[in-house]
């Protein structure tokens, strides 16, 4: 299935939003561009005047309030493409209209009380369809799969700036905060599942042609550690970063800078953490800087008789107003989107998951003749993956 005739909606004008808009409509998709900010859909509206004026893009602003919003009648998906917090009163409406699957790119925040009201919806509602949660997860459960005698898979999962830039060496692609927050990060050893905060363990890996990065634990939702709990003995999820990352952010913690206090600064009324963001992100902002970024994604696997395998994608930036992990995540959040058009889903549906696992292996397809993307597999992945692709 295609996106050709087919009407999306998009929620969230930023970065991604603007990406999954192009590549949609590349796709020859109408498009449905949604924002709460006239001014950055003003914005859009001049740069893509042609797409706007051809009747392929329409551009609508949301109230703050989204209990009454009104979906354009004939809308066949709808992606999220703003933060679970800022999304998660939205999706809910969503879900009570029925009106066609939904795909949220954003971390769900599992905990949520409007999760459980989610999973009456008729149609499918996609939580975590990023590349973490999204494509990870959704790998990993096919490795599970073609192999269950596993006894360890480990995944690793990145987007970076080819020159490292500011204290964090990072770049802020999405998103209006560094990802710094000092929230629990969940793993599985020894068949125990562990609790240990985000940037307690640092480990290294190495990348020909990159050098070596740091990874901790950091993205695996609830819902996954409870799957594969039942069936490895160990089971984590990385993020990549440049050296000093995790040292960075410990420091902020350390110095009081992540703290909710409230301070007043003349008539600005703010938070230390809200204070903290403003500063840094300006020197991590994807706009601040001219170096391009790269994504690499990783799995290592190792069955029970010790036999290993890997499995590596790395894709680079395709356009310089397009990063490579807005590349990644729009890819694959729009490949969902195709596939969900051919499978009769009802409800959430979690990265990890079996309709999940078909999308991953859909995207695999698409991207493997990309120019701008390298994957290369070894030892126990070699056949796993060449036969799914």
């Amino acid at each position: 299935m295609s996106l050709q005739d087919k009407s999306i909606a998009i929620f969230g004008a930023g970065n991604m939003g603007q990406t999954l808009l192009k590549m949609a409509i590349d796709k020859s998709a109408r498009v449905y561009l949604f924002d709460k900010n006239p001014d950055i859909l003003d914005a859009i509206s001049l740069k893509f005047n042609e797409l706007v004026a051809s009747g392929k893009l329409s551009l609508k602003v949301v109230q703050e309030s989204t209990a009454t919003i009104s979906v354009p009648a004939g809308i066949n998906a709808i992606i999220i493409a703003i933060s679970w917090h800022e999304a998660r009163s939205l999706i809910n409406t969503l879900a009570s209209l029925d009106v066609c699957p939904v795909i949220v790119l954003g971390r769900p925040a599992l905990e949520d009380s409007l999760i459980p009201s989610m999973a009456n919806s008729k149609h499918p509602i996609l939580l975590g369809t990023g590349l973490e949660p999204g494509l990870m997860e959704s790998i990993s459960s096919y490795i599970l799969k073609r192999n269950p005698q596993s006894h360890t898979i480990e995944s690793y999962c990145g987007g970076l700036p080819e020159i490292p830039v500011g204290p964090f060496g990072y770049r802020l692609t999405f998103g209006r905060r560094l990802p710094i927050e000092p929230r629990p990060a969940l793993t599985i050893k020894q068949c125990q599942l562990l609790s240990a905060p985000r940037f307690a363990e640092v480990k290294y890996q190495y990348f020909p042609s990159v050098g070596l990065l740091e990874a901790f634990d950091d993205a695996m939702l609830a819902t996954t550690a409870e799957y594969f709990q039942k069936h490895v003995v160990n089971f984590a999820q990385n993020t990549l970063r440049w050296p000093g990352f995790s040292h960075a952010a410990r420091a902020c913690q350390a110095l009081g800078l992540l703290s909710p206090q409230k301070i007043n600064i003349g008539e600005l009324n703010t938070s230390v953490r809200e204070l903290t963001d403003t500063l840094l992100t300006t020197t991590c902002h994807s706009d601040e800087t001219t170096s391009n970024d790269f994504v690499l994604c990783k799995w290592q696997h190792m069955n029970q008789l010790g036999e290993k395998g890997e499995l590596v994608i790395k894709a680079s930036q395709p356009e310089p107003d397009i990063s490579a992990m807005a590349f990644m995540t729009c890819a694959f959040a729009l490949t969902a989107t195709e596939a969900l058009f051919e499978m009769d889903l009802a409800g959430i549906i979690y990265p990890h998951e079996k309709p999940a696992t078909q999308i991953g292996l859909n995207f695999l397809q698409k991207i493997k003749t990309s120019q701008h993307v390298e994957i290369t597999t070894s030892g126990t992945l070699t056949s796993i993956i060449t036969e799914a692709v």
